[in-house]
């Protein structure tokens, strides 16, 4: 996923704040609000790895009223730890062994993406 960095970026710059604080704000979101946030699909600029398809795009499917600049946030997070599963998993049914690997989360809202795909 190259471009994980950057849907971070961008949804900073659409909502006008910076990662500090985006972060922020989603790590003091609620956790049994998270269930309530949109699906985001990180595809910016187009999908290479996996489905190989330069013309797929990223959206946010599911919002509402209630959406807020946190939940965009954090859905930014889950769909890029989303999408690096979803890579991964095609590794492994093409007969890759997955083996225990790391993911480093240097944030809180980070590691609960991470930790919510197991």
């Amino acid at each position: 996923m190259l471009s994980a960095a950057s849907c971070l970026h961008w949804v900073c710059k659409l909502t006008s704040t910076n990662e500090p604080t985006l972060l922020t704000e989603v790590e003091t979101f609620p956790a049994d609000a998270l269930s309530s946030a949109p699906l985001f699909l990180p595809y910016l600029s187009g999908k290479r790895t996996l489905h190989n398809d330069p013309y797929a795009q990223g959206m946010f499917f599911g919002i509402t009223h209630a959406t807020d600049r946190a939940l965009l946030g954090y859905s930014v997070l889950e769909g890029v730890t989303l999408s690096l599963t979803d890579g991964l998993d095609a590794m492994e049914s093409a007969g890759t062994q997955r083996a225990p690997c790391r993911c480093a989360a240097a944030t809180k809202p980070a590691r609960r993406a991470i930790d919510r795909i197991g």
